[in-house]
């Protein structure tokens, strides 16, 4: 009897483990590429290009230079909405 204990709590901590590993596993990771240089934008036209996205459902994330980045998978979605 004594061994059933620690034999159940192996078991828990294994399916536990591969549960978390099989959901991590399979969720895609994001790559974040430049859509509009911080250069070449004021901050009228950066609002513009904000709002449009936001409007498109579209998530972009500004870098420490204030270039947007968008997914790489949206980024066909982005020219056709914001250019």
């Amino acid at each position: 009897m004594p061994v059933k204990k620690p034999l159940f709590l192996l078991l828990i901590v294994l399916f536990v483990g591969g549960a978390g590993w099989a959901y991590y596993a399979n969720k895609p990771s994001v790559h974040y590429v430049m859509y509009a240089s911080a250069d070449g934008m004021n901050s009228e036209l950066r609002m513009a290009l904000l709002s449009r996205l936001k409007a498109n459902n579209i998530p972009y994330q500004t870098d420490k230079f204030g270039s947007i980045l968008i997914p790489e998978k949206e980024v066909e979605k982005a020219v056709s909405c914001c250019s």
